[in-house]
C-alpha cells in the first residue's frame, strides 16, 4: 500500500509531541493552531472562544483531489476502514 498518514489538528505543536508520545503513533501530526485547514476541509467546531477539529478523515489521491471522505469518524476501528478502501484502490 502507497499511502502515507498525516494528521492535522488545532493543538498546539507541544500538544500533538505529547499526544504521538503518550499513544505512540507512527505518523506526523500538524498544528493547525489559526485553524486555517480545518476551516478550508470543513471540518471545524467554532464555539465562539476556541476552535475545534471536527473527526473527519479525508483520503486524498495523488492528483490532490479527495478521493474519500469520511465525516465525524469512531477512531475505534476506523484505521481497518482506511486499509480497505486503500486495498481496493491499489
Amino acid at each position: 500500500m502507497n499511502a502515507q498518514v498525516i494528521g492535522v489538528s488545532v493543538d498546539d505543536p507541544a500538544s500533538h509531541a505529547q499526544f504521538a508520545s503518550k499513544h505512540q503513533l507512527p505518523f506526523l501530526l500538524l498544528s493547525d493552531v489559526t485553524a486555517a485547514v480545518v476551516e478550508q476541509y470543513g471540518a471545524v467546531i467554532d464555539l465562539w472562544f476556541t476552535k475545534l477539529a471536527k473527526r473527519h478523515t479525508y483520503v486524498i489521491a495523488p492528483d490532490g483531489k479527495i478521493a474519500k471522505a469520511y465525516l465525524d469518524v469512531e477512531p475505534g476501528g476506523h484505521a481497518r476502514e482506511i486499509i480497505e478502501f486503500l486495498k481496493l484502490r491499489q
